[in-house]
């Protein structure tokens, strides 16, 4: 039974929620009800895990506000609940306030990656670049664009892709403004 339903486009999160997305089962189970709503029995299926684990991990994900019940439906003397997200995509804020550095490595955020991945499979990259907060703004409006083309796709086909897109502030020092060739004469 595939359940559609409603989901707000953004949600703001804190270092409290994406600890529950860091673990790689919640990560995935995020990402199966991308599209429709699903049962905990749908998701121990689909994930091949006993269905006690996936009730954790949603628990988990429900308590941090990031899945909520969408729709029930009796079967038999039970009640069903099927789960869906709060929003498409979750914004990640309160970093710097918790005293957390946002650097991280690109390597560990695509560990969910598909194993034996090659060549044009997937594109992945990290840049830094020194560059005015006015126009780390921009280049993050352009960022969004790309994300929202990328979650408006009509979903077809067998294989899930990921995007992990950000422009951040690094904690990375800075060896200041001045040119390599200047010279104090």
């Amino acid at each position: 039974m595939a359940v559609r339903y409603p989901m707000d486009e953004e949600l703001e999160i804190g270092p409290a929620a994406l600890k529950a997305i860091a673990d790689p089962i919640r990560s995935k189970i995020l990402t199966l009800v991308q599209d429709q709503a699903a049962s905990i029995t749908q998701l121990a299926k689909a994930l091949d895990r006993p269905k006690g684990s996936i009730g954790h991990h949603v628990k988990v994900l429900e308590d941090a506000g990031l899945l909520h019940v969408v729709s029930t439906r009796k079967v038999r003397a039970m009640t069903e609940r099927f789960y869906g997200r709060t929003a498409r995509w979750f914004r990640m804020s309160g970093f710097a306030e918790a005293g957390l550095a946002t650097d991280f490595s690109l390597q560990e955020a695509i560990a969910v990656g598909r194993p034996g991945t090659k060549g044009n499979d997937l594109f992945r990259t990290a840049r830094y670049a020194r560059i005015p907060a006015d126009r780390a703004a921009e280049f993050g409006q352009e960022l969004l664009a790309v994300v929202e083309r990328f979650l408006a796709s009509e979903p077809e086909g067998e294989t899930i892709y990921a995007m992990i897109a950000g422009i951040f502030p690094t904690t990375l020092p800075s060896l200041g403004l001045e040119s390599a060739g200047a010279s104090d004469e």
